[in-house]
Parts: structure tokens; C-alpha cells; sequence
């Protein structure tokens, strides 16, 4: 009975040991994810505010600072802040401040026929914005050397010569560091639907939407990066109410600058941002009771993973 016994017993731990490994075999980092993570470590060990090449999917793209690089890759490839479900395959999307492409690439390679028009007004960056979506090769994409805002006219523009992350119009001022760049109004391109708009304008978020406010109905999802600098006065009750009224649901992530302890002191980047935020609008309707709704065109994740149906499109 004993050697029976200890027959079973090694069975059933030899099974135990079979699935342990498998367990770890699946846990164990893809040969595809190990090698994005140690080229983000050999970009994250170049000297910063320089122009580098790097690999993205198997193609050689252009980045102007290291860090920034890195910063933007995991949070746009890693953790997909800007994943959306639309309600075709061919999503229109508005990118406001698309630096050097990476969110352009990302929506291309989201939804291959989706067509997207990208605003970037900072000229060097702009330029490797460019190559960088011409190395990949996409169709449909419309690159503007411009900035988003609330006319058609020239500004002051202030690039940020080391990073070329933090470039921002400056309306109403004059500064011996500036340049002047073209912009356009970006209410005149919301006169149909679009699946998302995304902004990323360093600092004027505010007047840009509230320009715009009317005609947010016809955007189905929102990004916006808010940005407080500490000896500005603060947009983002303004901001929060527009996109409210506009019918959004409104998430809200706290990145980059803030302060751990502001009852006590701000801790403010060098340009002066005391405070960045990632904010969400997602469109709901109101039915009768009152009841708050995702639109009817939102998919979930599981059915975003299948093909669309010709009804859907």
C-alpha cells in the first residue's frame, strides 16, 4: 500500500512540477519585449539634448533627446494611454503637438487606414517628425508646420533649445528668445466627426478649447495635456467645465511635474510647470432616466479585437 501510495504522491507532484515550469515559461519576457527594453537602456545611456537614431519595430527613427525619448515611448507604446475604440477602421484623428511622431506612429499602427492630421510647430522638430513618419512609410497622414490655435495669423513661439519638448506660444508677449511661427485655427477643422483629438500645445490648452468649445459635439474621444505654471493663473476649472458641458466623461492622470508636498512649497520644472496633467474626455449620452452612457459607437476591448462588420463601417 505504501509503494502505491508513493507512486501516487509522485505523480501528482510530477504533473505539479510540469505546470509550475509552464507557468514560468509563459512569465518568461518575449524575445520581442526584450529587445525593446534594452534599446530604450542603450538610448537612456546617450548624452542628453542631442539628435539620436534608435529602432522602433524594426525601423531607424530620429529622437532629439534621450530622456524625453524614453518617457514618450513607455508611455505611449507601454502603457497605451492612447488606445481608443473607434467606430470604423478608417478613425479621423487630430493630433495637436506631435513632437517627433511617436503618438502618430502609434495611431497608424492602432488603426493602419485610420487618416490623421499633425500639428507641430516647433521647425527642428518638425523636421524629424517628418523623417520619421516617412520611414515608416504611412499613408493618410498630413504633417502641418504649424500650431495649433485660435486664429490663422503668426506668433511668438519660444522652442525649447534643449530638450525640444517644451516649446510653447507665448500670446500677448514679446520675447528676445522667440521666434515667430505659423498657426491656424483648430475650430476650423472640427466641422465633422472626429474620433480623437489629442492636445498637447504647452500651455494654451485652454484658450484653444474654449475657442473650439461649440464644436467639440462632433469629437468622440478627447486628450488633453494641462499644464500650470506657477506664475500664470491656473485654466483647469475653466477647462474641466468645457469639456463637462461638452457631454465627457472626464478621467484625470497625474504625470510629470507636481508637487509631493504643495501645502508646504511647489516644486516647479526649470520652465516654471508646477503641475501636469493627462486628461481623458470620453463621449457619453444621457438617456431618458437621466443615466449616464457610453455612445453607442464605443466598442470594448474585445470587440475592438475583431474585425468590423460592413454595417458597422
Amino acid at each position: 500500500m505504501l509503494e502505491i501510495f508513493l507512486k501516487v504522491v509522485g505523480k501528482v507532484l510530477n504533473r505539479l512540477h510540469r505546470k509550475a515550469i509552464r507557468g514560468l515559461t509563459k512569465l518568461r519576457p518575449s524575445r520581442r519585449y526584450k529587445s525593446i527594453r534594452n534599446e530604450l537602456y542603450r538610448v537612456e545611456a546617450l548624452p542628453r539634448s542631442k539628435q539620436f537614431d534608435t529602432f522602433l519595430d524594426g525601423k531607424i527613427i530620429r529622437g532629439v533627446d534621450t530622456d524625453a525619448y524614453v518617457a514618450m515611448h513607455r508611455e505611449i507604446f507601454g502603457s497605451n494611454i492612447y488606445q481608443f475604440q473607434a467606430s470604423s477602421n478608417t478613425p479621423y484623428i487630430i493630433d495637436c503637438g506631435a513632437n517627433i511622431g511617436l503618438s502618430v506612429i502609434y495611431f497608424k499602427s492602432l488603426y493602419p487606414a485610420a487618416r490623421v492630421v499633425a500639428f507641430e510647430p516647433d521647425p527642428d522638430v518638425f523636421e524629424v517628425l517628418d523623417g520619421n513618419v516617412r520611414a515608416f512609410d504611412l499613408k493618410d497622414v498630413v504633417l502641418l508646420s504649424k500650431g495649433a490655435w485660435t486664429s490663422n495669423s503668426i506668433v511668438q513661439f519660444i522652442a525649447d533649445p534643449v530638450y525640444g519638448l517644451g516649446g510653447h506660444i507665448i500670446p500677448n508677449r514679446v520675447s528676445s528668445r522667440a521666434i515667430e511661427v505659423p498657426v491656424v485655427r483648430l475650430r476650423d477643422f472640427l466641422g465633422e466627426s472626429i474620433d480623437l483629438l489629442k492636445l498637447d500645445i504647452e500651455g494654451v490648452e485652454c484658450e484653444v478649447i474654449s475657442d473650439c468649445a461649440d464644436m467639440l459635439k462632433n469629437v468622440n474621444n478627447i486628450f488633453i495635456e494641462y499644464h500650470s505654471v506657477v506664475d500664470r493663473p491656473q485654466s483647469l476649472g475653466q477647462l474641466l467645465s468645457i469639456l463637462s458641458d461638452a457631454g465627457f466623461r472626464i478621467h484625470i492622470h497625474t504625470v510629470g511635474a507636481h508637487s509631493h508636498k504643495p501645502f508646504v512649497r511647489f516644486e516647479t520644472l526649470p520652465n516654471g510647470m508646477d503641475m501636469q496633467l493627462n486628461i481623458f474626455g470620453i463621449r457619453t449620452l444621457e438617456d431618458s432616466r437621466g443615466d449616464v452612457r457610453f455612445n453607442s459607437n464605443w466598442r470594448s476591448p474585445a470587440q475592438a479585437a475583431q474585425p468590423l462588420a460592413v454595417s458597422d463601417i
